[in-house]
């Protein structure tokens, strides 16, 4: 964690507390939170890099045990049975349910990060619903906190986030959400047109309610995508901005057409830290340098309001944006949003976060009795299901 920067002897730590002489102005700080620098940056600690690498083992390992012993197993069965989404997608929310409470409860318990939630009026939803997340993307860690805050709204067994496919390669983790059908895309409209569709008709499938959140900027925000963005909106003759790029509409608006959601959730994620010239990074996570707080700002549109944007609905996400400008500068310039704490800042310990880190743990002693007593067997299957997962992330799409 980046609170112990106890530092290498040639690397000075960068406090992140200023005195009266040394804070540096406004518009220094908004420089900083827009264009972020590793000079800033404190050394990692050996403690914080056995933080960082502990929970990414213990995430890695809890997730191919998952793909292991019961991903594959109800995949192949599906196959040969030729059994509905409908059939297996209670497993799908069991397992979700188990793995994200652990590594979300994990990520604040642990990790010390502190998740302060606003908006503009208290959040409740049907379990029939289906919603639409819109967020900004300022950094490529933004996804994770997603499910901190479905943790709260208690959908995390049931949010989707569209991602970049590359992700289905990464061991565990990846391999999972490849079997779990997360809708990985490869940014080629032609297939990804095609895949988004058949993934939000499976999901409707089911007699429950879907959550699916996008990052319509489709890449995180930095020096270089930001410059390509201000270039793009000067030809098109609009605003350019500082703090989120231009979205692009195609995605968002095949969403809105084929998942019909009753509430579309517009999400703003912002990090004191890069007020300090910090941006949140995997590298960093890896060394156990987590943010110290994570600010999210919610506002929902319910299906009625949107109905007389329906058919400009690319404005209408384009102008969500534009307020998202806004409010992240004034974020950056105050510390915090507006707005009330509607959304439930403490973990649901008890009803999801313990019994998550005990399905885990119970996982793990499950494959070690399994490697004592039948080693053989149970080697040649790990094996197997990790040569299958190669595959099958190396065919995605074909």
């Amino acid at each position: 964690m980046h609170r112990n920067r106890v530092a290498h002897p040639e690397c000075k730590p960068i406090s992140t507390s200023f005195t009266s002489e040394s804070k540096p102005d406004l518009k220094s700080m908004l420089h900083r939170a827009v264009h972020p620098n590793a000079k800033f940056e404190a050394c990692a600690t050996w403690f914080g890099c056995i933080i960082g690498c502990s929970y990414l083992i213990i995430l890695v390992t809890c997730a191919f045990l998952s793909v292991a012993l019961i991903l594959w197993p109800l995949t192949l069965l599906r196959r040969c049975c030729n059994l509905s989404i409908r059939t297996i997608r209670p497993v799908f929310c069991f397992l979700e349910d188990k793995f994200f409470s652990m590594s979300s409860g994990l990520l604040e318990l642990v990790g010390g990060v502190r998740l302060v939630v606003t908006g503009d009026e208290e959040l409740q939803f049907q379990p029939q619903d289906h919603v639409l997340l819109v967020c900004n993307h300022r950094s490529e860690v933004d996804w994770i906190f997603l499910w901190n805050l479905a943790l709260r709204l208690g959908v995390h067994d049931r949010i989707r986030i569209i991602m970049k496919s590359v992700i289905r390669h990464g061991p565990g983790v990846g391999w999972a959400m490849m079997l779990l059908e997360y809708p990985y895309i490869n940014r080629n409209w032609s297939t990804d047109q095609k895949r988004l569709t058949n993934f939000i008709a499976s999901y409707k499938e089911v007699d429950m309610g879907s959550w699916l959140a996008m990052f319509p900027e489709g890449t995180a925000l930095y020096d270089k995508t930001l410059q390509k963005s201000r270039n793009f909106a000067v030809k098109q003759g609009k605003s350019t901005w500082d703090f989120v790029l231009q979205p692009r509409v195609k995605g968002f608006k095949l969403c809105m057409e084929k998942l019909d959601p009753e509430y579309v959730v517009d999400l703003t994620i912002a990090y004191p830290e890069l007020m300090d010239g910090i941006r949140p990074s995997p590298m960093r996570f890896a060394k156990g340098q987590y943010p110290m707080e994570v600010h999210m700002h919610v506002k929902r549109y319910h299906r009625s309001a949107l109905a007389k944007h329906k058919e400009h609905m690319d404005w209408w996400l384009k102008d969500r944006f534009a307020e998202k400008e806004e409010r992240l500068r004034h974020f950056y310039e105050t510390g915090a949003f507006d707005g009330k704490p509607y959304v439930r800042q403490k973990l649901p310990m008890w009803s999801s976060v313990v019994p998550g880190i005990a399905f885990n743990l119970g996982l793990c002693c499950l494959a070690l009795y399994l490697l004592l007593n039948h080693r053989m067997v149970t080697a040649t299957w790990f094996t197997l299901t990790t040569m299958l997962s190669v595959h099958q992330a190396r065919s995605f799409g074909s």
